[in-house]
């Protein structure tokens, strides 16, 4: 039963994936940790540790609670969509 095996491996990538792209909407969405925290309906100040590079204690993603991945991972496949669409009518 080799699939059990390559299910493991798939699902470690989706892991990674989730992670770069969590990473990613807070680098580039260009939008303070207030605003995605109210639409998101968490703590500003938690987000805030994810975005802010100025502060002592910045979390890693990876540690982020899956409460808070749960409602911020729609807004992140919203600014996604956005994105792919800019990039159409550019090319």
């Amino acid at each position: 039963l080799g699939v059990g095996r390559n299910f493991g491996i798939k699902e470690k990538k989706l892991e990674t994936d989730f992670i770069k792209e969590i990473e990613r909407f807070l680098k580039e969405c260009g939008r303070t940790s207030y605003d995605i925290a109210k639409e998101a309906g968490i703590n500003p100040v938690l987000l805030n540790s994810y975005m802010s590079e100025k502060i002592a204690k910045k979390s890693k993603v990876e540690n982020m609670r899956l409460k808070i991945f749960v409602r911020l991972w729609p807004i992140v496949v919203k600014w996604k969509q956005q994105q792919e669409k800019e990039n159409v009518f550019k090319d």
